[in-house]
């Protein structure tokens, strides 16, 4: 219906503007910037018109995905203080696992919340800036790979230091980066974590990166193995941090070695 009305007005105004030229003598010039004039104003409220529902379903979009967000925090909730109830009262041990499995699982329905809910803070520019102290961060972020690691040794050696940022990206970034130090690395290999002058790094013993492809790691969907499971998208994320926060990106690999990247943190330590 806007496009037919939109064909119509164009039709119209370029009739009445044939029969302004025919009787004010109007040359080819002058009609012709009339037609441009005419065709962008026109334009505009045409893509104004049509834009305008699009945004409205947009927003009741997000006022929808908040309001399903909010509720999911109460059954999480829920689940958590009936699990600490049972926990309490049940002895035995088949039961205690399967109320862990539950802990487990409730706990990672809470993570998803969180990781949303920082999404949608995110898009609205709503981050929150947190000072807190980089060792015991370091310490509980490695402890998550506890259940993943297998054979590979992780070791942290870091001061206590105190940095400021996003402390949600910057945890993305690092959970990231030492992920994928384990997925390509060794039998037996190591996994080593140092800060040390303003810059934290994280060596592994894997399978290396060819220097080609150093320039390409960070593209999104760019996988350095395709026979080892993943999407390609952990290092765009970690690029895209660092870009925000103006974060240094330092890589050496070889081959058949293993890889070391170091991070700038000079602009988020606390003073």
């Amino acid at each position: 219906m806007q496009t037919l009305t939109f064909l119509f007005l164009m039709l119209f105004s370029y009739v009445c503007l044939e029969i302004l030229r025919e009787v004010f003598h109007f040359n080819e010039i002058v009609f012709f910037a009339g037609n441009i004039i005419l065709i962008a104003v026109l334009g505009y409220y045409l893509a104004k018109a049509v834009a305008k529902p699009l945004f409205d379903s947009q927003i009741a979009m997000e006022k929808y995905i908040k309001n399903t967000l909010h509720e999911l925090n109460i059954p999480i909730a829920t689940i958590d203080a009936n699990v600490k109830l049972l926990a309490g009262t049940l002895k035995d041990e088949k039961n205690l696992k399967r109320l862990q499995r539950i802990s487990s699982s409730s706990a990672n329905l809470q993570d998803l919340y969180n990781e949303l809910e920082y999404l949608l803070r995110k898009e609205n520019g709503c981050i929150e800036i947190e000072e807190f102290e980089l060792r015991e961060f370091l310490d509980r972020t490695v402890k998550k790979f506890d259940d993943v690691k297998k054979e590979v040794n992780i070791t942290v050696n870091c001061p206590v230091h105190h940095i400021k940022c996003d402390k949600r990206g910057f945890s993305k970034t690092i959970e990231n980066l030492i992920s994928n130090a384990i997925k390509f690395n060794k039998k037996d290999g190591f996994v080593h974590i140092e800060f040390k002058n303003d810059k934290l790094c994280i060596e592994d013993s894997g399978i290396g990166i060819e220097n080609q492809n150093l320039f390409s790691i960070f593209e999104r969907y760019y996988r350095e193995d395709s026979n080892i499971f993943g999407h390609g998208i952990g290092l765009n994320i970690v690029k895209e941090f660092c870009d925000n926060n103006k974060i240094e990106i330092k890589i050496t690999s070889k081959k058949d070695e293993g890889t070391k990247i170091c991070l700038d943190l000079k602009k988020l330590t606390f003073n």
